[in-house]
């Protein structure tokens, strides 16, 4: 049988027994009483958000494979999930699970974007590209008048995320994800604009509250801006806002780690493997 005749030959059947009600936003309520989910149940339905009831132990291979699936909820008590289930999907899919769960173990194993039952999945809504780029709105502003902390403070805020963090080293253990840029490119395939740029140091420079913690000391932070030199910061050397020269590889004495946070976009694909590869 065809996607297409499969689709609706389940659809149909489900509605007629009073099995489920899709609504016009193409959502899908299953019976309560439902405790699986078979193979190829809903390959390739033209559904886009599916809640699974609590008494569901199981999801069949390619159960949605193939549909127009953006969000499933998935419960605690599903302790299967069959190969393929959720293969050729959008890339906005997302599943929501319960902490612990046997599904957030599937999704990380399987590098599916999940969010929690008590934290909806969304998106960032601030574009880094934009922090980065604003940085060139103040290109030549004195060290003494905006330090390294406070251009990247103010590069944020024009893009719309009004944040104050204490020094550069507050930033760094702020991020969600820090790595060598050549650790970046192997992971993404590229740097992404937006993305934040360190100088770490093991010099014992960090302050007091951060010793213990062993991440050495995040002496200077800057921003990727993809275009230029590659890099934008306010240096005390340079005398303030300078380009720094970036290609995307650890420099001696200079850059020498990125960091992304998910309170900035970096666009979709990166945004949901921050959330799978993050803290």
């Amino acid at each position: 049988m065809s996607p297409v005749r499969r689709k609706l030959y389940a659809l149909a059947v489900a509605v007629i027994l009073g099995m489920l009600r899709v609504s016009s936003a193409l959502s899908l309520t299953l019976p309560a009483s439902l405790t699986a989910i078979g193979d190829e149940a809903f390959c390739g339905a033209a559904l886009q958000e599916v809640t699974v009831p609590s008494r569901v132990t199981e999801i069949g291979a390619r159960a949605f494979a193939g549909s127009d699936l953006q969000h499933i909820t998935i419960p605690a008590s599903v302790g299967r999930i069959g190969d393929g289930a959720f293969d050729d999907l959008d890339s906005s899919f997302f599943a929501t699970v319960t902490p612990g769960s046997y599904a957030e173990t599937w999704c990380k194993a399987n590098s599916i974007a999940y969010s929690y039952t008590d934290d909806p999945y969304t998106l960032p809504t601030v574009s880094a590209q934009q922090a980065a780029l604003a940085g060139f709105l103040y290109l030549g502003t004195p060290y003494s008048r905006m330090d390294c902390q406070a251009f990247v403070e103010q590069c944020l805020n024009v893009a719309g995320l009004s944040i104050n963090l204490s020094g550069s080293n507050a930033w760094y253990r702020a991020m969600d994800w820090t790595g060598t840029p050549e650790e970046c490119i192997e992971a993404l395939g590229f740097i992404p604009p937006g993305a934040f740029l360190f100088i770490l140091e093991n010099d014992g420079g960090e302050p007091a509250k951060y010793k213990a913690d062993g991440l050495g000391n995040a002496s200077h932070i800057g921003l990727v801006t993809g275009i230029g030199k590659g890099a934008i910061h306010s240096s005390y050397s340079r005398g303030g806002v300078y380009e720094s020269e970036f290609k995307g590889r650890t420099i001696n004495g200079g850059w020498n780690r990125v960091g992304l946070w998910k309170r900035v976009s970096y666009g979709d694909a990166v945004d949901r493997w921050l959330t799978l590869h993050g803290k």
